[in-house]
């Protein structure tokens, strides 16, 4: 009998941590694919950049200061959607450390609550 009491005290208590870190996990995953997003953008303007460092548009073949100016135009945006990168990765990662101590502590709460039943039911039987 106190197996099953017990059984159904756990199955209770790890649902709700199931459905927390599954919400959780979801939250997660959107920010993983908005800096892969992020990552897709600034891989297509670093091509731009390199294209734009071919460009020779001068007398004999040479870069003007018009071409000079666009690559480093360039460039800037670049560093800017690195620092935006940056700052969403900052963003996942403290999530992810947030995650892992919610966890640790959830599970020494469930560990807390399954010993006091388990003394409960001990004292229960005895009384």
């Amino acid at each position: 009998m106190k197996k099953i009491i017990l059984a159904g005290i756990l199955c209770f208590l790890f649902a709700d941590v199931f459905a927390q870190a599954t919400s959780d996990s979801v939250a997660y995953q959107r920010q993983r694919l908005k800096i892969n997003s992020m990552l897709v953008v600034r891989s297509q303007k670093f091509g731009q950049y390199d294209q734009s460092l071919s460009q020779h548009t001068g007398i004999f073949g040479f870069q003007t200061k018009k071409d000079i100016r666009r690559s480093n135009d360039i460039l800037m945006d670049i560093v800017k959607t690195d620092n935006e990168i940056y700052k969403e990765l900052k963003i996942l990662l403290d999530y992810r450390a947030f995650q892992q101590t919610q966890a640790v502590d959830k599970s020494k709460e469930v560990e807390g609550n399954a010993l006091e039943s388990m003394y409960t039911i001990t004292r229960l039987q005895k009384q």
